[in-house]
């Protein structure tokens, strides 16, 4: 594996800088500005990220943030695997998880807006959705039921990543590269550590509920 990376270093390089430049673009801050004349950085909790905007601006823009900020994640890997096919065929998949990788650090710590970005959640999603799309689906019906069941996106993102961690070294290692499983332990972490405060509040019990339960009860 060494040898592949020191052969094709600059392509790894170019995949790391134009999937964080790629992941770097925040529909969350996008679309507030343009459709809402406004920067949800100064709104709510003040994250510029799919939660907020739900919270913020409603269901519907909540929904478009979240499948963008997904498809960041599909599009890198997607990218990767059609301009960089030998590397592709060479490495094993690691140059897709490389790209999926820089895509959440971009969207934590975008560039363009002064690093202040999401926590990953959706891109991450991204990721798992490309490289491992049946697990995927089925992870997602169990994430979308507690969402319903505890009314709380960031413990239902940690419950994601969990599970992600847990299948990629379980199920998946040694049949893909153990590289493969380092990236997304590293796309976990980040994401972990873009939700420590949220973590604390639900250890604390001051975490607030997202309000998906009451949009779909109409309850106020």
């Amino acid at each position: 594996m060494l040898q592949i990376f020191t052969q094709f270093w600059w392509q790894y390089l170019t995949i790391a800088v134009v999937s964080y430049l790629f992941g770097s673009i925040n529909y969350s801050v996008i679309f507030s500005r343009s459709i809402k004349k406004g920067d949800i950085r100064k709104f709510g909790s003040g994250n510029a990220g799919t939660t907020n905007m739900f919270r913020v601006y409603g269901l519907p823009l909540g929904v478009l943030t979240f499948s963008c900020d997904t498809l960041k994640g599909v599009l890198v890997c997607l990218a990767t695997k059609l301009i960089f096919p030998n590397i592709y065929a060479l490495d094993g998949g690691v140059c897709i998880y490389l790209a999926g990788l820089f895509a959440v650090v971009g969207h934590i710590f975008p560039v363009f807006f002064k690093f202040n970005g999401g926590k990953g959640f959706a891109t991450s999603i991204g990721i798992c959705a490309f490289t491992q799309p049946i697990f995927t689906l089925c992870v997602a019906v169990v994430i979308i039921a507690s969402i319903f069941i505890w009314d709380k996106m960031s413990l239902s993102a940690l419950l994601f990543e969990t599970i992600v961690l847990l299948w990629h070294w379980i199920f998946c290692y040694p049949q893909i590269n153990v590289y493969c499983c380092v990236a997304i332990t590293l796309v976990v972490l980040l994401v972990f550590v873009a939700h420590r405060q949220n973590i604390v509040r639900l250890v604390t019990g001051r975490e607030p509920n997202t309000g998906v339960v009451s949009k779909f009860t109409k309850k106020k």
